[in-house]
């Protein structure tokens, strides 16, 4: 069995890069000193940097670097005799993946990375970043595909916007199956987690969350599950038994109450695919880490998932395949360039640029693309 912890954190545009102190303690945060080691580490995170920032690919390379870094130090200062190294980093915007592994169990034999994106005019507001690695096992020498799909998919209540939510996965799925079909990563191990932001409706607010609350409120009303039944998406996936309170939408300047302004909802998630009868994984703890004065510069909950999964071994190594090639779409092209016109807007803004400029300069941008 093949040890896994996958990590989603929606961290709300104010992840604390600038502060040392801050940062170490969020990562200690998320990798705590009392877990097992693991074989295998994901981290997805949502809105880790501000807007306008993941525009901008040396901002948003060097927070990869220093965060993907971290999480390596404190992994292998908390566990002496493991031997981590980080396999992959990718963001879109400020959706970032991390994917680090233990040397002692694998050898990496190859790692695709790419990304989906839906967000306005096919921005990097909304996606998936998602990473497929295939590794040798040292301790049984057979090649395995494990495949990360890290999201934020789109926003708010209401069933226009789930039935967008339904459109993203379903845009998110197809394009792991157009990128990712030369590693035959569908016979293999996936896990499709992130602030996928599904939402409880039809129910009146309430402030006790036990075991039967919980509980009723899934299956009644969870607009993940209630999708999930009606085969609209994820059919070939299934989530451990939560048993933790909704993990959005906290009120900043309070620990552990809820805004008001927004239903408190199950928005941080993770699914892993259906393994065969006979090979089932063992779900070691799914759980959210309780928000305290360390967490409280966001909104949500950082949600984790450890499990122990079954040999699937793969076919071959896939060494030498990579990500076809192909000519850019129309779609793909706008939204370069809605990322780059959100980027400045945003940066200008920042700036406390005046409004006329602004609006000047979208103006000569989008001048400059169309012709």
């Amino acid at each position: 069995m093949t040890k896994v912890s996958i990590t989603t954190f929606n961290c709300g545009k104010q992840f604390p890069f600038e502060d040392q102190h801050g940062l170490d303690i969020v990562i200690q945060e998320l990798v705590p000193d009392g877990q097992n080691a693991q074989d295998i580490y994901g981290f997805g995170f949502q809105e880790l940097t501000k807007i306008w920032e993941g525009s901008f690919e040396d901002t948003t390379v060097s927070y990869r670097k220093l965060l993907s870094s971290k999480i390596k130090q404190h992994l292998n200062d908390i566990f002496p005799n493991e031997r981590y190294e980080v396999a992959s980093t990718k963001n879109i915007g400020a959706l970032f993946l991390i994917l680090v592994v233990n040397e002692r169990t694998f050898d990496i034999n190859n790692i695709l990375s790419n990304h989906c994106k839906c967000g306005y005019f096919g921005s990097n507001l909304k996606g998936s970043v998602f990473t497929c690695a295939n590794l040798h096992n040292k301790r049984t020498s057979n090649n395995e595909t494990f495949t990360f799909i890290s999201c934020h998919l789109t926003a708010n209540e209401g069933d226009v916007n789930l039935q967008y939510r339904i459109n993203d996965i379903n845009k998110i799925m197809s394009t792991c199956k157009r990128d990712l079909d030369v590693m035959d990563y569908q016979n293999g191990h996936i896990f499709f987690f992130g602030d996928l932001n599904f939402r409880v409706n039809s129910w009146l607010k309430t402030s006790v969350y036990n075991e039967d609350s919980i509980s009723s409120l899934l299956n009644k009303n969870d607009e993940l599950n209630m999708v999930r039944k009606e085969g609209l998406v994820l059919k070939e996936f299934t989530e451990g038994t939560i048993s933790f309170p909704p993990t959005y939408k906290y009120t900043l300047s309070e620990l552990n109450n809820y805004n008001d302004k927004r239903i408190p909802s199950w928005c941080d998630r993770i699914l892993f695919k259906i393994y065969p009868k006979n090979l089932p994984p063992k779900i070691v703890s799914y759980n959210s880490k309780r928000r305290n004065t360390g967490l409280s510069f966001t909104d949500h909950e950082p949600v984790n998932l450890i499990l122990e999964v079954p040999e699937v071994p793969s076919k071959k190594d896939f060494r030498n395949v990579t990500i076809l090639s192909r000519v850019k779409t129309f779609e793909e092209m706008l939204g370069e360039a809605a990322d780059y016109m959100f980027g400045y807007i945003g940066w200008l803004l920042y700036k406390k640029a005046h409004i006329w400029l602004i609006l000047v300069i979208v103006l000569l941008f989008l001048l400059y693309k169309i012709i």
